[in-house]
């Protein structure tokens, strides 16, 4: 397996055995540890910000991506929506990779101004957040 960026392994060699020669002249045999990133999901959440007037609605895309081979169920939970409005998942679990749409159903009393939504994703002890913008006019 490859490193995809320099932080994402630490590796340490050491000689597993040396000679030397008279001549001044080392060789060392190396032993190398393969080690493979952990099992993990990121959950990336399409568009950043979407802008909607009151009694319409809004989606978005939630993706649960694979890290490391992942192919867990990832549990959604939604908060930070304005008062006055909904919000619903179209799948939830979601086995990753997949994806879910992310519906934000307003009404003529949903409460104006710019909101962060909050979408956490949980599997196991594994839990990651992603924010989106939701702006009520």
């Amino acid at each position: 397996m490859l490193a995809s960026s320099p932080a994402d392994f630490n590796l340490a060699a050491a000689p597993s055995s040396a000679t030397a020669t008279p001549g001044g002249t080392a060789s060392y045999a190396v032993s190398v540890l393969s080690v493979a990133a952990p099992a993990d999901f990121a959950i990336p959440v399409s568009p950043s910000s979407i802008t909607v007037y009151r009694g319409k609605w809004a989606s978005y895309t939630v993706s649960v991506s694979s890290v490391g081979g992942f192919t867990g169920q990832v549990s959604l939970t939604v908060t930070g929506r304005p008062s006055g409005s909904s919000t619903s998942l179209s799948a939830n679990p979601v086995t990753a990779p997949g994806t879910a749409t992310l519906t934000v159903k307003t009404t003529g009393w949903t409460t104006r101004g710019t909101f962060t939504l909050v979408v956490t994703g949980t599997s196991g002890s594994l839990v990651h957040q992603a924010t989106v913008t939701l702006i009520v006019r």
